[in-house]
């Protein structure tokens, strides 16, 4: 299922932020807390065009991608 997939993203990606934040141990480096901020509203946005509209789910995902 894609949103349980989305799902798991997203909670990675907040730990990333959270790991920066408090002890800069994350797992990706190279990556600065604005982009990973970014990366987060497009997971949402991604979330809610799967679930709410009538999107097309391979390009909101493909979309997603090449926004990370």
């Amino acid at each position: 299922d894609i949103i349980k997939v989305l799902d798991v993203w997203e909670r990675f990606f907040r730990r990333e932020m959270l790991l920066n934040v408090f002890n800069n141990k994350g797992v990706i480096k190279g990556y600065h807390l604005s982009k990973i901020k970014e990366i987060i509203n497009e997971l949402g946005k991604t979330k809610y065009l799967v679930e709410k509209t009538n999107t097309n789910k391979r390009l909101a995902l493909e979309n997603l991608l090449l926004q990370i």
